[in-house]
This record gives structure tokens, C-alpha cells and sequence, in this order.
């Protein structure tokens, strides 16, 4: 443990590590950055632009997240695909660990609250010093920077606009909106879907007909590829590209790309990009990325990246970043997903959104939810289910006494916001003795510092005064318990319950202490209504 750290109103011991990708990524740089994404973003964010609560200073916390959206958003579209920064935090005490004090510094920029996009401030040497998005009426943002002359550029979505200011040390130092002129974008080649024909390369085919490759009618040409517009396969049928429809009652077979729909009872095989409809009762494949659907009543793959809807009754895989849906009868996987995957299994190492299924794997992150029976995720922000484990959220032991059982033990599986536990109770004494076994979820709500609230439901299947061959009764409570987490591993937590058991042999006393503030008999059943109360610890 390092000694303590004190910034301002702050107490705090403990460590602090941010590393710039996960144990799985390459950590990248950038050519037009001029080094390393995290690194310049979690710099700009230090400088001022992490400062989300306008308070001028800028705590660990607000400069973690804001290099680590920065980041994402950054290599999202790179060939070493999306980077995720990630932290471990362990900091006891009390205040903000508090890295920039822009009060303090003597040469600030403050960009108004009129100007608004993405921001790029540039030093008289052409190096970018920082770079942030800000809305538009979000109120000042500060940088703190070296004295100097600065250009900042602005792209609001529509137009771009660049300024030049000094900044100077003592001073207020204000960039405004008419400070700033228009300027035109630059000029450069596009290079993308309407790429023209080479006709040297290729040969368009408007028609094609055939019956087993090589027995088709593209195959009057010999020495250029074929682009097929409308194509018709008894069996199967194979060209360089479709623009447009193909039709087969066994497969298809393309070797480069396909803009359209591909149809067939049999497979689909597309060496590149598919830009369309890809559909059949077997299988599709696809060598490089998808944008469009893709059904299968069998099993899809793509080789690249898909954006759209990956469908099938077997299997879908993604090796790459799917943004859209996966629905399978069977089981999901992609390397990583923005938006939903539905399955009874789904696999990915990372996701923005949620599962949805039996059994939910994320090696990543989730950000959103896992909602099955059983999910694991390394972090997860919300797990809905019977069993759910995060490796950074951990497994605790609940030990805690209520007006139902003197004696309480529960293991709980924490996600950020969400938890799960399974529970057995034991009142050892009275007319309420008992044991009872049970399973909860909750709700996790972070107050202030080391508070917290949380609030679950709990079902319990419980034999009063012991006799295990008698009709059980079941026992629903909902707590709301405000905890104080000492540390990662102690907390004290107790408040309220509100409680409803069901006798389902009648005529026994409840389980615990007794009180009961209405009852009902519906023979030979009872239901019975209180509150009570719960004091316990994590551990």
C-alpha cells in the first residue's frame, strides 16, 4: 500500500493502474495522432476535457472514462479493431482523487459554450495537444496548455471551422464562435461501393444460366471475370460478382462480391463483401464482411465485420465486430457485438448491449446486460439470471439476521449494478423455528463515496418447526438495505423487508420471531403479510 495521497478535500490510500488495452489487445498508435491513442486521449482529458461536471478539476475516475470512450470510439474502424482501455483502482478514503486543478494552472483555453463538435487543438508545430467532442450549449470547456499560439479546428457534422488564439499565462483565454471562419473540406478520392468497372478486368453479363458449374453460360467468356446481374443456377452456378440476384436450387458460389440478394435451398459461398440479402437452407458463408441480413435455416459465418441481421436455426459466427442482431436456435458467437445477441448460448468477448438466452459468455466486457440463466462476463454492468459470475465483480458471502431466520447465509454474484444469490436461513428456536433455502435478485445503486443502496426480491422454500415431510410454505421477500462498504471485501448493510408467506399446509406459525400484520385462509392454504427487518455483512 503507497502512502496516503492528499488532493484538496481528499484523503486516499491505495493503487491506481490504467493500462492502455487489455491482456488480449495490441495497444495502437496513429500516424495523424502522432503516437499512441491512449495516451493523447487520457493527455486531453487531463488537460480539461474530462471535466464532465464543469468543476475544473479532474478527478482519476473522469479521466479513466474519458480516455477510455476516446479510445474506443478512435479504433472502432481500425485494422486492429476496437482497443479498450482498462483499470485496476483500489483507493480507500474519502473525496475524489482529484490529477488536474485547472484553478491552478496558469495558462488556460476556455472554448465557449456557442462552439460545438469535435475539437482539435493544434501547437504552432503542427502536433495535436488535444482533441474532444462538445456539444453545442454544454456549457465552457477549459484545456490547460503551454503558453503559445494554438489553431483549433472545429467539425460540427455540416461545416469545418478553424481559429487561431494566444494563449497566455494570468489571463482568460476565450474562444468564441466569431473567432472562427468556415473553410472548405478537402478534396480527395472516394474509394468505396461505386468503384468503376475495370473493363479490362471484367465483364458484365447482365444474364446467366446454368445448369452445374462449369456448364453456365458465363463461361463463354475466358479470359476476363464475370459480373453477373441476374443469375439462375439449377445446381450450382459460380461467377466473380453478383450486382443484382442469384437464384439457385442447389448454390452459389461467388468468388468476390455480391451487391444484392443471393438465394438458394442448398449453401451460399461468397469469397468478399456482401452488401444484401444472403438466404438459404443450408448455409452462408461469407469470406469478408457483411452489411445486410444474413438466414440461414442451418449455419452462418462471416469472415470480416457485419452490420445488419445474422439469423439461422443452427449457428451464426461473426470473426469479426457485428453491430445488429444474432438470433440463432442454437448458439451466437462474434468476436465482439454492438446490439443484441439471442440464442440459448451466446459467446462473444465483448459486447454494447445485451444478451439474451440460457447461457450468456462475454471474456470482455458488457456493457448492458446479460439476461439467461447462467452468465459470466469478465465485467458486466447488469446480469440478469439464476447463476450469474463476473470475474471483476466477484462472488461474496452475505452473513445477516431478520424477523424470518436468526441465521442467514447467501452466496452472492455481483455485476455493476445487478446481483444474484442463493440463500439458505435457519431459525433454530420458538414456534418459528424452521430452515428455508431460496434464490434473489437485486439492484445495485452507488450513493456517495463508500454508500450504497440496494433492493431485491427473494423466493424461499421453507419448513417450518423442521419437518421436512410436511407441505412446505413459500416465503417472498423484498428488501431495500442501505449499505457502507469499508473496503472491496467488508461491507454493513440492514434496512426494511416486506414479506408474504404462503402456508400451503395451514395452520403453523410462520417462520421467525411471528408478527404478522394480516393473514387470509384460502383452505386449507394461508397467506400471511408483515414487515420486518434485515442487519447483515458481505464478506
Amino acid at each position: 500500500m503507497r502512502p496516503p495521497l492528499s488532493t484538496g478535500d481528499a484523503n486516499i490510500q491505495g493503487h491506481a493502474f490504467l493500462t492502455s488495452s487489455s491482456a488480449e489487445e495490441a495497444a495502437q498508435e496513429s500516424d495523424r495522432i502522432g503516437g499512441s491513442y491512449f495516451t493523447h486521449y487520457l493527455v486531453s482529458g487531463l488537460r480539461g476535457a474530462a471535466d464532465v461536471n464543469r468543476d475544473r478539476r479532474v478527478t482519476l475516475h473522469e479521466a479513466y472514462r474519458f480516455a477510455f470512450d476516446e479510445t474506443l470510439k478512435g479504433t472502432e474502424t481500425t485494422l486492429g479493431r476496437a482497443q479498450h482501455p482498462v483499470y485496476d483502482i483500489q483507493l480507500v478514503g474519502t473525496g475524489d482523487l482529484v490529477m488536474t486543478d485547472l484553478r491552478e494552472t496558469t495558462a488556460v483555453l476556455d472554448i465557449h459554450s456557442s462552439v460545438g463538435g469535435r475539437v482539435y487543438v493544434r501547437d504552432a508545430d503542427g502536433r495535436l495537444a488535444a482533441e474532444l467532442y462538445k456539444g453545442v450549449g454544454a456549457g465552457a470547456v477549459s484545456l490547460a496548455l503551454e503558453p503559445g499560439r494554438y489553431s483549433v479546428v472545429i467539425d460540427d457534422g455540416t461545416k469545418m471551422w478553424r481559429g487561431t488564439v494566444d494563449v497566455r499565462p494570468g489571463v482568460q483565454n476565450e474562444l468564441t464562435r466569431a473567432e472562427l471562419t468556415a473553410v472548405g473540406a478537402e478534396t480527395t478520392t472516394m474509394r468505396g461501393d461505386d468503384v468503376p468497372i475495370d473493363p479490362s478486368q471484367y465483364r458484365v453479363m447482365p444474364f446467366q444460366l446454368g445448369l452445374v458449374y462449369p456448364l453456365t453460360t458465363n463461361r463463354i467468356e475466358k479470359q476476363r471475370k464475370v459480373i453477373n446481374r441476374f443469375s439462375l443456377n439449377l445446381i450450382l452456378g459460380r461467377a466473380a460478382q453478383i450486382h443484382g440476384v442469384e437464384v439457385s436450387s442447389g448454390g452459389n458460389w461467388v468468388d468476390e462480391d455480391v451487391r444484392g440478394v443471393q438465394l438458394s435451398a442448398g449453401a451460399n459461398y461468397v469469397g468478399g463483401n456482401v452488401h444484401g440479402v444472403q438466404s438459404t437452407a443450408g448455409v452462408n458463408i461469407v469470406g469478408g464482411n457483411l452489411r445486410g441480413v444474413q438466414g440461414a435455416a442451418g449455419f452462418n459465418s462471416v469472415g470480416g465485420d457485419a452490420l445488419g441481421v445474422q439469423a439461422a436455426a443452427g449457428v451464426n459466427v461473426v470473426r469479426g465486430h457485428m453491430r445488429g442482431i444474432q438470433a440463432v436456435g442454437g448458439v451466437n458467437w462474434a468476436r465482439s457485438v454492438a446490439g443484441f445477441q439471442i440464442a440459448p448460448i451466446n459467446v462473444t468477448k465483448e459486447i454494447r448491449g445485451a444478451q439474451v438466452g440460457v447461457i450468456g459468455v462475454a471474456a470482455g466486457k458488457v456493457r448492458g446486460a446479460q439476461i439467461g440463466v447462467i452468465n459470466y462476463a469478465d465485467e458486466a454492468d447488469a446480469q440478469v439470471g439464476v447463476l450469474n459470475v463476473t470475474r471483476k465483480g466477484g462472488i461474496y458471502a452475505d452473513i445477516w439476521t431478520s424477523d424470518i431466520a436468526a441465521l442467514n447465509l447467501a452466496v452472492k454474484f455481483r455485476a455493476k449494478y445487478t446481483y444474484s444469490f442463493l440463500a439458505i436461513g435457519l431459525h433454530p428456536a420458538g414456534q418459528g423455528r424452521g430452515f428455508m433455502s431460496g434464490v434473489g435478485f437485486g439492484g445495485h445503486i452507488p450513493i456517495k463515496q463508500r454508500f450504497y443502496l440496494d433492493i431485491d426480491l427473494a423466493t424461499y422454500w421453507a419448513q417450518p418447526q423442521f419437518r421436512f415431510r410436511d407441505n412446505p410454505a413459500l416465503i417472498n421477500s423484498l428488501r431495500v438495505m442501505f449499505g457502507w462498504q469499508e473496503n472491496r471485501r467488508f461491507a454493513v448493510w440492514g434496512g426494511p423487508t416486506l414479506n408474504l408467506d404462503i402456508d400451503f399446509q395451514g395452520g403453523r406459525e410462520r417462520m421467525g420471531y411471528g408478527w404478522v400484520v394480516t393473514r387470509a385462509a384460502i383452505d386449507p392454504h394461508e397467506m400471511r403479510v408483515w414487515p420486518g427487518f434485515v442487519v447483515g455483512i458481505s464478506l
